[in-house]
């Protein structure tokens, strides 16, 4: 949990998590318990099933966890060019879950008939949901895969600006001084990511870090990193020579 004041208009999803965290993590000891009471019984085919739905729904419950409880650690370097800041490794997990979803939900659907020892047997509307669910899977697995493909995403605070770069998302680059404010409230009523950070530009432009958390730990330091660096040109220096990594990883930010 981070020190630092948390920046208003940040949604406080501790109640939505406490639920998905009930909720997916009883499916992965569900279907965990099911692959290894299956495997006992040298029901192969079941046992299959059962650990890819473990698999993606034990993904789930990590990443809920490393999300929300500011538990991922901080990854960044520093050169001559700036603070370079490396997201949360989170797309290849997610083309895995997608995978292990789409080949536990295709194999069911292929030879429920034969696991229903191990399983339970879905009634017509239940494999309707499956087959929407593995459609969704396959989908969500080509395009997370295409994302991986396209490059690692990267957060780049230099002294001349911000140069930001999340595949599947957006990709911009800023200059300090065409920055008029940096705010945290989202553009819309039902916002753009859970911790937005949102730089306000000379030209009437928006530019939005969708989720800090994505590249810090809780996502704070990152939003006061940001303020900080926009009201304080003279200390920009310190993005070349580590000052600013360690200002973020031992949290040396004022909250102004």
């Amino acid at each position: 949990m981070s020190a630092l004041p948390k920046p208003e208009g940040w949604k406080n999803r501790s109640v939505l998590f406490s639920i998905g965290m009930a909720v997916i993590g009883s499916l992965f000891a569900y279907f965990g318990y099911i692959a290894i009471n299956a495997a006992g019984e040298s029901h192969w085919l079941a046992t299959l099933i059962a650990l890819c739905a473990a698999v993606a729904f034990g993904i789930m419950t990590v990443g809920l966890i490393v999300l929300f409880t500011a538990s991922n650690k901080l990854r960044g370097s520093f050169d001559e060019s700036g603070t370079t800041l490396d997201a949360v490794p989170a797309q290849p997990w997610a083309v895995v879950m997608c995978v292990a979803l789409a080949l536990s939900g295709g194999l069911y659907l292929l030879f429920g008939s034969q696991v229903h020892d191990d399983l339970p047997t879905a009634s017509s509307r239940d494999a309707g949901r499956l087959i929407v669910l593995v459609i969704i899977s396959v989908i969500g697995a080509v395009m997370m895969l295409r994302n991986v493909i396209k490059g690692r995403p990267t957060l780049i605070l230099a002294p001349e600006g911000i140069a930001y770069s999340l595949p599947g998302d957006r990709t911009f680059t800023i200059v300090w001084d065409d920055i008029v404010d940096i705010t945290s409230t989202p553009l819309t009523k039902r916002g753009k990511g859970m911790r937005p950070i949102v730089f306000e530009c000379s030209d009437g432009t928006r530019q939005i870090i969708a989720s800090a958390n994505t590249w810090v730990p809780g996502g704070t330091g990152l939003y006061w990193l940001c303020r900080f660096y926009f009201q304080h040109p003279a200390e920009r220096g310190e993005l070349v020579n580590g000052v600013a990594l360690e200002r973020l990883t031992f949290e040396r930010i004022p909250a102004a």
